[in-house]
């Protein structure tokens, strides 16, 4: 792994983690920080998910025509 796509935890600098899981660690952290909150934004991203997560079940994010755009689209929301 190149040190360049290595990011250290301010608190714990002496972890590191790939660019790729940090994003998905920060997605998790923002869900689980939504768990103790309401409100139409908490609303949206929950839907978000949701839809996500159906989209992974079911394959779609890698479909022929589909698959790019729902992965495009995967990494910009919540």
């Amino acid at each position: 792994m190149a040190v360049g796509k290595t990011v250290r935890l301010g608190n714990h600098p002496e972890v590191g983690v790939c660019t790729r899981c940090a994003r998905s660690i920060g997605k998790w952290g923002r869900e689980i920080e939504d768990r103790d909150r309401s409100g139409p934004g908490v609303s949206a991203r929950d839907g978000f998910r949701s839809l996500r997560k159906a989209v992974v079940r079911r394959g779609w994010q890698n479909a022929r025509i589909l698959g790019g755009p729902l992965r495009w689209l995967g990494k910009r929301l919540p």
